[in-house]
Formats: C-alpha cells, sequence, structure tokens
C-alpha cells in the first residue's frame, strides 16, 4: 500500500501517524514556539542604506505579493531555532525604528529541545538584491523558555551592533501529541518558488523528507529507539519528527535553504583562500563531532555539504539517523578515499581525504581528479600525482597534499583525528570556539534555493551515448528573409495612380473616397476602436467644419493602409496629423506599418513627415510583438528600409535589431547595421522596468527576462555562425557577455529538444556545451576569460539557474584543456 503525505488519503488503515518523541530526557520539550517582533529601537544604519521615502504616505498592500519598494529600506529580521531559519519583513516606521505589525511580525517554531533562539537585523543594499550585500545590524539571543509565565514583550539588547529589539514569546506543549496526515502538505509554492520540501500547516516550517522502508530496518526495537541516532552540532542538520506508516518509517529533518555548497561554488567558479578556509574549517569541526559521537566514517560528499541562510555550512544527511546504516554502505562518495577503492578497512581518515578533495576544488573550481570517465577518476585517485597550478597558496597546497596522502596511516588526522587537521598552518588564525558559536560573519549569504538536499547528487554517467549532455547542434531553421529588389530611395512616393482621391464633405463633417476612373464614391468604414480608458477623454476634436478631427484621421489612414491606396494617404496628410500613434488590430504605427509591409515610398513619405523612428517607445516584451520600425524591417529583411531607418533610431532599438539579424542569420543585414554604428550591446540600465508600477513607488510584479536583451554575439554562438561571431567580434562585440533566461531556442519553443544547461553564462561556456569547437577558439582568442563567475542579475523574480554537476565539470574541464593547449600545454591558465 502506498503511503504519501502530500494529500489526504481515503484509506482508513493509515490513521493519523505516530508522533515518535525525542529523546526521553527532555519528552516535555515538544511543541511550538510563537515568536512576535514589534519594534527596534536606536539601530545604526549607515546614510546610504536608510529609506529615500520623498515624505509621501504609500501604502505597501496595493497587490497580491510582497512590494519591491524604490523608497524604503527597512531592516528585516531573519530567526533562527534549531537550524529551522525564518524571515520578517518590515514595512513600517523607519530605518533606525522599524516597526512589525500586523500578521507580518509573527513566525512559529516546532520545538523538539528547549534552544537558544538568534535573531538577526539586516537592511538590504539599495543598490543590489543579492543577500550577500546586505548590512547585518546586530544580534539579539534569548531563551524563550525563562519567564513565559510573563506575558509581557521583552527588550534584547543587539550584540556586534546598537540598539534594542522588543519581541514576546508563547509556548505551546503537545508532550502527547499526534499528527494526522492533513496536518502536512505539499506541492506549493515556498517564498513564491515550487519546492521539494515538505510543510507542517500549523507553523509553516519547511523540511526536507526521507522514508525508510520496513523491510530496511532489522527489527522493530530499532525502529523505536531511532531518536538514539539524534544529533546536536551547529553545523549537522538535526532529525526534527520521525513518522511510522504502511511504508516504514518517514524522518523530517530542517529545510537547509541555501542550497549545496558546490552549486554556491559553481556560480562562483572558485572561492579565495578566506573563504574556503572558512568553509573547511566548518567542515572539520562537524566532521569531528560525527567521528566522536556517532563513529561514521567515509560519509562526507558533495551531496551533504549545504549552505543555510546565514551562509554557514551545514551538513545533511538522513543516513545518520537510519540505526541500520553502516559507515560507508549509504551511497559510493563521488571521490572516495583510494582504501575504499581497494576495499581495504574503512577508517575517520577517509573523510580527511575527501576534506582534501573539496578544499582543492574550492580553490579551483574542478576537484583534482576528474575525469569524463568515471573508471579513470578511479584510476586517477590511485595513481595520478597531485597537480598545483603555480598560484596556489603554499599553506592550501601543504594542506591538500597531506590530507591527500594515499596512506591512510601517513594522511593528515590519522593520528589525532580533527585536533590534527585544525593544527595545520593552513587554519593558523581560526578561532575554533568562535567557529562553533557561530560568530563569524560569512561574506557571502546565499539565496533560497528551491530543492532539498536530499536530491544533490552525481549520478552515473549513462551508458547510451557519450555526448549525452550536449544540445544537437541543428539548429532551429530561421525565417527566410524576403528581400525585395532594391528601389532608387530619390524616386517619386507615389507608385502608381490608382485613381482613388479623397474628399472632404464639410456639410457632413465627414471623408469620402472617390475614384475618378470608375466614377466610384464610398465613405470611409469606421475602425474597430479599443475602450477609452478610465479618466481620458477624446483629445483633437475640432468644432471646425471645415477640419477633420483626430479620430476621422486616423481611421482615413488605417483603412487607406490597408487598402493600399497611397495617394489618399499622401492627401491625408496634406490635413496635418500626428503620426506617432498606434492603427490596426495589433497596434503598431503607420511607419511600422509601411516597413513591415515593405513599401519604402510609404515609409520615406512618413519620415519626412514627423514620423518618429523609435516610436512606439514603451517597453515591447519580445522582438515579434511590435517596436521600432527597424526591427519589422530586419524581420522581414528589407535592407533598403534598414538603411533609411537606422540613422534615426534610438541605441536599444538598433541593437534589438541587430539581434534579430543574427538570429536570422542575415550576414549582408549584420554588415548594414554594423557599418552604420550599430553597438553589439545593451547596457544594465536597458532591461524594462518592473510591471505594474503605483503611484506611490512601490512596485508589485518582479520583471522578468526579455529575450530582446540577449546580445547578439550570444544569439551567434547559440546558431554556431563562426562567420558572424568573427564579423560581431571584428565589431567591438564584448566576449565576455553575460546573458540570462536562455533555455530553449529563442523563438521556437520545442519540448523536444534538449534545453540549453548554461541558460545563465557567458558566450565562451554556451560554445562549448554546444559543441562548436571552432567559435570556442575564436572566443579564446579573442581573450575570452573562462573563470568569471556566473553573470548575477539583481532584479526580483530571476535566479540564474543552475547547471547540473556532471554537465558543469565538463564543460569546465574542457575549456580549461581547449585555453591550455593555446599556451603551450600550460594548464594553470
Amino acid at each position: 500500500m502506498s503511503y504519501k503525505l502530500s494529500k489526504i488519503s481515503n484509506e482508513k488503515d493509515i490513521g493519523p501517524i505516530k508522533l515518535m518523541n525525542p529523546p526521553t530526557s527532555a519528552p516535555s520539550s515538544r511543541g511550538i514556539l510563537t515568536v512576535t517582533l514589534h519594534e527596534a529601537i536606536g539601530l545604526s544604519v549607515a546614510e546610504d542604506y536608510k529609506e529615500r521615502s520623498n515624505g509621501e504616505a504609500h501604502n505597501h498592500h496595493v497587490g497580491r505579493r510582497t512590494p519591491v519598494c524604490v523608497r524604503c529600506n527597512y531592516p528585516y529580521a531573519l530567526l533562527d531555532y534549531e537550524k529551522s531559519q525564518a524571515t520578517l519583513n518590515c514595512y513600517w516606521g523607519t530605518t533606525e525604528n522599524p516597526l512589525w505589525m500586523s500578521r507580518l511580525d509573527i513566525c512559529k517554531f516546532d520545538v523538539s529541545s528547549f534552544s537558544e533562539l538568534a535573531i538577526y537585523l539586516y537592511v538590504r543594499d539599495p543598490n543590489h538584491t543579492l543577500k550577500s550585500r546586505d548590512i547585518c545590524l546586530g544580534v539579539a539571543r534569548a531563551n524563550p523558555f525563562d519567564e513565559l509565565e510573563k506575558s509581557e514583550a521583552r527588550w534584547l539588547d543587539l550584540e556586534d551592533g546598537t540598539g534594542k529589539l522588543r519581541i514576546s514569546f508563547e509556548y505551546t506543549s503537545h508532550e502527547n501529541g499526534t499528527l494526522e496526515e492533513r496536518d502536512l502538505e505539499r506541492d506549493r509554492p515556498i517564498n513564491g518558488v515550487w519546492t521539494s520540501g515538505i510543510i507542517k500547516k500549523d507553523t509553516q516550517r519547511v523540511y526536507a523528507e526521507s522514508k525508510i522502508r520496513t523491510t530496511q530496518l532489522s527489527s522493530q526495537l530499532k525502529l523505536e529507539s531511532i531518536w538514539d541516532y539524534q544529533v546536536s552540532h551547529p553545523f549537522v542538520a538535526p532529525l526534527s519528527f520521525a513518522f511510522e506508516s504502511s511504508e516504514g518509517l518517514t524522518l523530517l529533518s530542517p529545510y537547509i535553504s541555501g542550497g549545496p555548497l558546490f552549486s554556491q561554488l559553481q556560480k562562483d567558479r572558485c572561492f579565495d583562500v578566506d573563504r574556503s578556509r572558512f568553509y573547511a574549517a566548518e567542515i572539520t569541526c562537524a566532521l569531528e563531532y560525527l567521528h566522536n559521537t556517532r563513529k561514521v566514517f567515509s560519509w562526507l560528499k558533495p551531496r551533504n555539504a549545504l549552505l543555510d541562510s546565514f551562509g554557514h555550512v551545514v551538513l545533511c544527511g538522513f543516513g545518520l539517523f537510519n540505526p541500520d546504516t553502516k559507515s560507508g554502505s549509504h551511497g559510493t562518495p563521488e571521490y572516495p578515499a583510494p582504501e575504499f577503492l581497494l576495499g581495504q578497512a574503512e577508517s575517520r581518515t577517509a573523510d580527511w581525504w575527501t576534506l582534501g578533495v573539496f578544499l582543492y576544488e574550492m580553490l579551483t573550481g574542478l576537484p583534482p581528479f576528474y575525469d569524463e570517465d568515471h573508471d579513470m577518476i578511479h584510476q586517477k585517485i590511485l595513481t595520478q600525482p597531485d597537480y598545483f597550478p603555480e598560484s596556489f597558496p603554499p599553506s592550501a597546497k601543504d594542506v591538500i597534499t597531506k590530507l591527500l596522502d594515499r596512506d591512510p596511516k601517513q594522511r593528515l588526522g590519522a593520528n589525532e583525528d580533527a585536533s590534527e587537521v585544525k593544527s595545520h598552518p593552513f587554519f593558523d588564525g581560526v578561532d575554533w570556539n568562535k567557529l562553533l558559536q557561530r560568530k563569524y560573519t560569512p561574506t557571502f549569504r546565499p539565496e533560497f534555493v528551491p530543492n532539498s538536499f536530499k536530491q544533490y547528487r552525481v549520478n552515473n554517467p549513462p551508458k547510451k551515448k557519450d555526448n549525452f549532455w550536449i544540445t544537437s547542434l541543428e539548429s532551429t531553421k530561421a525565417p527566410v528573409a524576403s528581400n525585395p529588389p532594391a528601389q532608387d530611395s530619390h524616386q517619386a512616393v507615389i507608385r502608381e495612380d490608382d485613381g482613388w482621391e479623397l474628399i472632404w464633405d464639410g456639410a457632413r463633417r465627414e471623408f469620402d473616397l472617390y475614384n475618378r476612373f470608375t466614377k466610384t464614391k464610398k465613405s470611409v468604414p469606421p475602425r474597430r476602436m479599443r475602450p477609452l480608458e478610465h479618466g481620458k477623454a477624446v483629445v483633437n476634436e475640432s468644432a471646425d467644419p471645415t477640419v477633420p478631427s483626430q479620430t476621422q484621421k486616423e481611421e482615413l489612414l488605417e483603412a487607406a493602409l490597408q487598402a493600399g491606396y497611397d495617394r489618399v494617404v499622401l492627401q491625408l496628410l496634406e490635413y496635418g496629423m500626428d503620426l506617432n500613434v498606434r492603427i490596426g488590430a495589433e497596434r503598431v504605427s503607420p511607419l511600422e506599418w509601411a516597413a513591415g509591409e515593405g513599401n519604402l515610398p510609404l515609409v520615406s513619405l512618413f519620415l519626412g513627415k514627423g514620423a518618429d523612428a523609435n516610436f512606439p517607445s514603451f517597453t515591447v516584451r519580445g522582438m515579434h510583438k511590435g517596436g521600432p520600425a527597424l526591427v519589422r524591417a530586419v524581420e522581414k529583411g528589407n535592407r533598403e528600409i534598414a538603411q533609411a531607418l537606422v540613422r534615426t533610431t534610438d541605441r536599444v532599438a538598433s541593437t534589438r535589431a541587430l539581434g534579430l539579424a543574427v538570429y536570422q542569420q542575415d550576414i549582408p543585414m549584420v554588415k548594414l547595421l554594423l557599418e552604420n554604428g550599430v553597438r553589439c550591446e545593451f547596457e544594465e540600465e536597458d532591461r524594462p522596468l518592473p510591471w505594474d508600477p503605483q503611484d506611490d513607488g512601490c512596485y508589485f510584479f518582479d520583471r522578468a527576462e526579455s529575450e530582446e536583451f540577449i546580445p547578439p554575439l550570444v544569439r551567434a554562438v547559440k546558431k554556431g555562425n563562426a562567420d558572424l561571431v568573427r564579423l560581431l567580434l571584428l565589431h567591438g562585440a564584448d566576449v565576455n557577455a553575460s546573458y540570462h533566461g536562455m533555455l530553449w531556442d529563442l523563438y521556437e519553443f520545442d519540448l523536444g529538444k534538449d534545453p540549453i544547461w548554461f541558460s545563465c553564462g557567458r558566450p565562451v561556456e554556451l560554445a562549448m556545451e554546444l559543441g562548436h569547437d571552432d567559435i570556442v577558439g575564436l572566443l579564446l582568442d579573442s581573450d575570452a576569460d573562462i573563470n568569471l563567475p556566473q553573470p548575477s542579475w539583481p532584479v526580483p523574480g530571476h535566479d540564474c539557474r543552475l547547471v547540473p554537476r556532471l554537465v558543469y565539470q565538463k564543460v569546465r574541464a574542457r575549456l580549461r584543456a581547449a585555453l591550455a593547449s593555446r599556451h603551450d600545454g600550460d594548464a594553470s591558465v
């Protein structure tokens, strides 16, 4: 019988889930702690970080989503209890004296033991949205269970800052309670992101989950004694709940929201020495605890090391709580120690070997024994000499060399375990007591990651084909450009006399169309008008019977253009009208319509009569959804019209047009645009503003990536067109340009195609992933930097997508090999 926690089952034999209590030493501690923040006073904030309000009152709760306010910069609180972490935002008061009010001031924690609560106050960097650039204003610590009988709030002094925080607590004991399936839920967003975590409804705390089947448990006694395997360490995730079900045992551990340590390494490419030392020191302390209390060896692997909301390492693994799991038997480590491969007896020194591999990868970006063939990885582990780039720090080289000693009896840590590792000069300056108290401030704080730690592992490569991870080199077929015959730009603007003329009937105050050849007369059909927006009045409606209204002129212009009556258009313009209007079902400007129709005479006529080549100037999301006329001319492949428009089109629209020409692989059009000074790059401020701005300066919808802002060079790389890449580089394209949000082909959505794994990155990485070796060479010869970090895009709503570890390592290793081959085999580059 299948048992799932994600929804209520109709099977009556399941019943309520049995809640297994923690160790009997503290059975009364099971319950719920409610924390309420009230206010803070006397906070010390740098001037640049204070709110930028103009004094006008404004409401932060107009929209349904959490707002992004361009004026206010109130502090927020990050609470930490037993590895569960929660954020309480603030939207009232001032930066120095924030107020928490209403539902935004409360959070609940599940209590398994009486522990300390820490409340960190941060203020966001006003110029960025990256958490690592937020400033900590101080931390308040409290034992919530002291004086619980007192109902009044208490004031807490801030450590490492100034001011005080007023807070209150309430505790509800659930000593003998049971938990039913309906008390848990899955498959809903957390922090606006769908996650793999499970949520406890009454507290809204998020947990990672693992199941141990009944057949895997040796006895009922082992099942009941699961809490004997609880852990308590600042850098190890504890067991929060254990549930008995028809499947066996379900374990829940706090959701470590910062994601795997090595995912952050992927974004940064490598860490500096100080950051690497910090992570290695915290891992060392955690291993020391596990070795001394759990006797778990050969356990450390990349998927076990995560970062919490503060940036501290947390080692996670449900195998720690399974009494039937033996050392080294719960999954082969990615880079095992040599003795493990040789089948020798396991010991705690195997984890020190893995720590050496970790440290090497953190400092260089790839593990020391990497190979695309996993069998070769094992061979390298057993035989390959250690290699260090020339720039490698001496103390780091020495500690790694000693940790990677193939003789476990000679390996660093073999004699005195962790104390021997801690004593190495590489860790000089580390205050181990301060480290254990988590009083070091990490230099980096991660964003929320939507997947729980159980999913982060490195799978063995499939046997079907070697390059399964490379997207097919068959690019989506580009649309065929239809270039009309070249025309003399100085020819008459009227093509041929079709006989239709324009007549204004002053008595009726209406236009008529008259054909002098056929003697036919007809009225102008009214165009379909969009409903007038609330609060806007009809403008330019003249009372003079000799002057047609703006509405009449727009109706006639639309009808004449649709019918192809160019002489009527010319006559209409003699009445004087604003050509910067939107017409037709597509709501395009007359100039854009003419460009789309390939009508060069009309384009010239409209430009001469005041049409703005950049109209409409509003942000257009997607190249094929309207915009400046030059974009439409490029789409149609009409170089004559593009030549007429390019000099009067603004920088952003011109670069958009260039990107479209590159996508269509229209090299003559690309040359025309470049020769007329079109730039190959966008600027940061060119990206569209957030949607739905409110009058009070707050934004209630996040902005997302628009395809038109992917650099033209990236489009050329995606198409695999080396000639276009060479042409763009010759005209100053940024070889290290960043791009975002490119999952599938830029325009055609094809579910049958493989996604682009490096959906956020640099051109050289994309070229290597797609297997365009000739383009990789061009980019490297143009000084592409393969070690630049993944581009960060500090806007709400976008988080650069991670690449599967196996794919990432292959691309990175191949780039290093390609670069080394251009420097006489020097792999240190």
